[in-house]
């Protein structure tokens, strides 16, 4: 680039030991190898690659350099006064030589990607002009035709995704008015603020709720259905651990309750694997079970006017729908669960003929008026648990189809009525409350199969093992064994042949081993038997 007639001095000015860069108007100090470095894009030796210099000058100035490096590599190795050098200049040549080679390689592979890509615009040149000769050769009439079918093809791809667009309009319109109708007006600030910051993660939640829905609409099941509409029922604003929903399920019927405890839980189990894995419901940590927002929505709209729901809003009174009997008529199920209600006080009886379950747990409730269960003939589920009321109402005694009943933590309550005719009872929790004795009829309820009377420390007659002996469907037993009152012996449980867990305070170590010795065979027993011993 340095001897006169250069083509590069187009490219370059040439100063006082410097050159100037027409391009990007750098001043680079040192020869012509120097400014051809930098018109070549090669790094090193403190030259930096000119940003602006066209590719065919580019690749002009890197063939200039590889045969620069080319020329000077021969001169040095081919000079006749090579081996007479002193020992400093030959060190000198031979590391400006092993520079050389180094820069000669670095060239090397450059021409050869230049070559490359070179050959490859060559090819595709070629393809073109190939496809030009092709449709030059056809007369113009097939020419017009292979057009105008292209056209057609690209109206038809036009109108297919003109299609998905709108059914995905459809779909996030029906969706919004959902969570409009349905969801907290913060929940949807809050979901309106997230799509503004991830529109790709809101897209993608959308994508995976239509999938889940649509697999949840054409699966065939009406048990999976139905699961899953009772799992957003008792999951609204809340979640549960596993065992405490599978009770649940058990309770709605959804489980066979005359499996063993081992067998039910087995297939609540699977019962919520299933609805995971079609990702309606999720498991998070310690156990527990969500369900999200959108998927309670979409329950909802399946259940309107059957299933009611008010959980964790903080209400101290009964909503108007719920004492309405316009509306009561058609109601199945009802959770007023986590509230503020502190007292049921209606003038009238609502007539909840259909009515399967109602949850008023975890409310302060004080007061019931013993006509508010009058008409309930099909009540299966009745959750009282952790309210204050002081007495059961009488009427509760009437409810013939109760499968369920619910008092445990009723710290205040001191009466429950007769249970006879309670011949449906399955499971009965009358935990950590303050009864001096148990209710009347409790020895007839055969069919009961899972009894909890942990925490009654307030028994003033010493009855439980005379009446508990005679259930004999009992698959579950807590009897309060931090008192001396219950003491159980070996000859109290020996016709309990179903009975599978068991909590209770032993007469003495000999009956616990006895009874060890008449349950030795039962393999349920030695898996679930648990004990607690106070001599």
């Amino acid at each position: 680039m340095g001897r006169k007639g250069d083509n590069f001095w187009q490219h370059a000015v040439k100063l006082n030991g410097r050159f100037k860069c027409n391009y990007c108007k750098d001043i680079i100090p040192g020869g012509a190898t120097r400014i051809k470095s930098h018109l070549s894009g090669i790094r090193g030796n403190g030259v930096k690659p000119c940003p602006l210099v066209p590719d065919n000058v580019r690749a002009a100035a890197l063939v200039e350099v590889v045969d620069s490096s080319n020329r000077r590599a021969k001169t040095i190795v081919g000079s006749s006064n090579f081996e007479g050098c002193s020992n400093s200049a030959s060190a000198q040549g031979m590391q400006n030589l092993d520079e050389i080679t180094t820069n000669y390689d670095s060239l090397d592979e450059n021409m050869k990607v230049l070559k490359q890509k070179l050959e490859k615009l060559t090819r595709r040149e070629a393809d073109i002009k190939s496809k030009v000769e092709e449709l030059e050769s056809l007369p113009g009439k097939k020419r017009k035709i292979e057009v105008e079918t292209w056209l057609r093809d690209v109206k038809q791809g036009k109108r297919h995704v003109f299609g998905i667009e709108t059914d995905i309009k459809k779909l996030t319109q029906e969706v919004t008015k959902l969570v409009e109708r349905e969801l907290p007006e913060s929940l949807i600030q809050d979901d309106v603020d997230q799509t503004r910051e991830d529109d790709l993660s809101w897209a993608t939640n959308l994508l995976r709720f239509s999938r889940a829905l649509e697999n949840f609409a054409k699966n065939e099941s009406k048990f999976l259905k139905k699961s899953f509409l009772y799992c957003a029922f008792y999951l609204e604003n809340e979640e549960l651990d596993i065992d405490s929903l599978i009770t649940r399920l058990r309770d709605e019927g959804l489980i066979d309750g005359t499996k063993s405890l081992e067998g039910q839980f087995e297939e609540g189990l699977n019962i919520l694997h299933q609805l995971e894995n079609g990702g309606l419901l999720e498991v998070v940590s310690n156990n527990r079970v969500v369900m999200h927002e959108l998927y309670r929505v979409t329950a909802k709209s399946y259940t309107k006017g059957r299933f009611v729901v008010k959980a964790n809003m903080g209400l101290t009174r009964i909503p108007h729908e719920i004492k309405s009997s316009v509306h009561v008529e058609n109601m199945e199920k009802v959770s007023l669960f986590n509230n503020k209600i502190d007292e049921i006080s209606l003038s009238t009886s609502p007539k909840f003929l259909k009515l399967t379950t109602l949850i008023l747990c975890r409310n302060p409730l004080g007061e019931i008026t013993d006509y508010f269960f009058l008409h309930m003939p099909a009540i299966q589920v009745l959750d009282l648990s952790y309210t204050n009321i002081k007495i059961l109402p009488d009427t509760v005694s009437d409810l013939r189809s109760l499968t369920t009943l619910c008092l445990s933590h009723c710290s205040s309550l001191r009466y429950v009525p007769c249970l006879a005719k309670l011949q449906d009872l399955m499971r009965l929790d009358l935990s950590s409350s303050i009864i001096p004795e148990l209710p009347q009829g409790l020895e007839m309820l055969l069919n009961l199969r899972w009894l909890n009377l942990l925490g009654l420390f307030y028994l003033d007659k010493l009855t439980p093992m005379l009446v508990v002996s005679k259930l004999t469907k009992l698959q579950y037993l807590a009897l309060p064994w931090n008192t001396n009152k219950v003491k159980v012996k070996a000859d109290d449980l020996k016709e309990l042949k179903m009975l599978e867990t068991f909590t209770g305070n032993f007469h003495d170590s000999q009956s616990l081993q006895c009874l060890r010795e008449n349950y030795a065979g039962s393999k349920s027993w030695t898996q679930k038997l648990h004990h607690g011993v106070e001599s």
